[in-house]
């Protein structure tokens, strides 16, 4: 079964980019085998005072996302659910048209870590309005949602299963997700829900994220260095140990964050569409919500952290293959977190997904190229149509079946098996 193609304007640029850059960070990178962190303070600055260079000398692709002029996030219903082992799980619901009826179509978020609520996901929703129901959770042990009594509950594999049965109490008649969209954390949730439950999602959106082991690859844009996963597991352990450090640098840092977000969000350098449509303060009211909730609580503050943990510790690499879901995989270039070849891994396994990497983007491109990012997602959804399910598990192009066999009419039931359907069409 062929991969549909789409989004490749721009990836000849960043394979160039990779290559030439990669040389400068490599070199960089090889000290720091003998000096991480000093190696660290050159990467950083240097690659990020490049990417906005590259900006101001070059223009953006002049796209049309077709967002509207203005637009006013609906406030979300709040709901609670007791869990499989006895938590009780907090979940947000937009409803839109159809909701609460089989013929409503659904968006499932899964959020990036320390984010409470949709706000990254606003381009989306402002994209869409009332064609979709949108529904996201807090994971356990985060803001309003109970923390487990044993750590090992606390894995990527539970949340995604209180994913699942968030879906099936926000939507009893149709348990069923069309799109499934993570970012950060939330693609490795939405691609072992996607694992546990295929059935339950029609189409993936993966954003700037990782199939897993991400202390492999943190701090090393290009190319893994050896040995350097070794220093933020370190970093994450010395904070579990003193959780309020997190919390006393972030409060001495916020002026100047606040004022350096500001700044950008008033440039020449921002997001045109968001400053449009959310203002100026977009980036600043984002990280406020961000990092605001994280330290609200000590409970929230310590999961947030051992998060990281269960980050390093999952691992769905060797399962990417049987994936066969139509998939979008945004990556940023200069994205320093979880690295844009962890994109390139991923497409080369999973058999009906299509890559795009933005060359103006790190770890949050729909927030920072939002004119490319949406033009991206909307061409998927037309192209996501084209796939029919042949099981839970597999699907098929069905614009390459009916150029095969243009006199074929058979429409195949989720869970049919396929001898079952060429025998019916046979008929």
């Amino acid at each position: 079964m062929p991969s549909f193609s789409g989004g490749k304007e721009g990836l000849s640029c960043c394979s160039i980019l990779t290559i030439a850059l990669g040389v400068g960070g490599g070199t960089v990178g090889l000290f720091g085998l003998l000096g991480v962190n000093i190696s660290m303070l050159l990467v950083v600055p240097i690659l990020f005072l490049s990417i906005l260079a590259y900006k101001m000398i070059t223009s953006r692709v002049h796209v049309s996302p077709n967002l509207p002029s203005q637009w006013k996030p609906s406030k979300p219903q709040e709901k609670y659910l007791t869990t499989r082992d006895g938590l009780k799980i907090k979940y947000y619901i937009v409803p839109g048209k159809g909701f609460g009826y089989r013929r409503g179509k659904t968006i499932l978020f899964a959020c990036p870590l320390g984010h409470c609520g949709f706000r990254i996901y606003y381009p989306i929703m402002a994209k869409y309005g009332e064609d979709y129901t949108y529904i996201t959770w807090d994971y356990r042990g985060l803001f309003s949602s109970d923390a487990p009594q044993r750590l090992r509950r606390i894995s990527i594999p539970m949340h995604a299963e209180d994913g699942a049965e968030v879906l099936k109490s926000a939507c009893p008649h149709r348990p069923q997700a069309d799109v499934l969209i993570g970012h950060s954390m939330g693609v490795q949730v939405s691609l072992e829900m996607v694992l546990i439950y295929p059935e339950m999602i029609d189409s993936l959106i993966l954003l700037n994220g990782a199939h897993g082991h991400v202390f492999s690859t943190a701090f090393q844009p290009f190319f893994r260095i050896p040995f350097m996963r070794h220093i933020p597991s370190l970093i994450i352990s010395s904070l579990l140990d003193a959780p309020h450090f997190l919390e006393t640098a972030g409060r001495l840092l916020k002026p100047m964050t606040d004022m350096a977000l500001l700044f950008f969000g008033r440039s020449q350098l921002a997001s045109p569409l968001l400053k449009k449509l959310l203002g100026e303060s977009y980036l600043l009211d984002f990280y406020e919500d961000y990092m605001g909730s994280v330290c609200n609580d000590l409970k929230t503050l310590t999961n947030y952290i051992r998060l990281f943990q269960e980050l390093d510790a999952h691992s769905v690499c060797h399962l990417l293959s049987s994936v066969e879901h139509p998939t979008l995989i945004i990556v940023g270039l200069f994205d320093f977190l979880l690295p844009a070849y962890h994109g390139d891994e991923m497409k080369a396994e999973m058999k009906n997904s299509v890559l795009v990497s933005d060359i103006y983007s790190t770890h949050a491109s729909i927030l920072e190229n939002p004119e490319r990012v949406m033009v991206e997602i909307e061409n998927f959804l037309v192209e996501a149509a084209r796939f029919k399910r042949k099981t839970s598990t597999i699907f098929r192009d069905i614009s390459v079946s009916e150029e095969k066999n243009p006199n074929m009419d058979c429409k195949d039931p989720i869970e049919a098996e396929p001898p079952e359907c060429s025998k019916k069409c046979a008929e």
